[in-house]
């Protein structure tokens, strides 16, 4: 691996599937607000997620509800 402890940004299947067939390490936008929640940076999960429902993204309620779950909003 050319770039070893990289974390690459993806949030569509298709990249997240070509970087789990070559070996690479990804998170999405969903998993970096999460660590940011986690480790204190960010406040309000639930706000930022409010904030990108009124973009492009979509988010599906169930994958709403699990990420304010695993960051212990629910």
């Amino acid at each position: 691996m050319a770039n070893p402890g990289c974390l690459l940004l993806l949030d569509d299947a298709l990249g997240r599937s070509v970087a789990a067939k070559r070996g690479l390490t990804y998170t999405g936008t969903l998993g970096v607000l999460i660590r940011a929640r986690k480790e204190g940076l960010l406040p309000d999960l639930g706000a930022a997620i409010e904030d990108l429902r009124q973009t492009t993204m979509y988010l599906s309620p169930g994958l709403i509800s699990a990420v304010l779950a695993e960051a212990n909003e629910s």
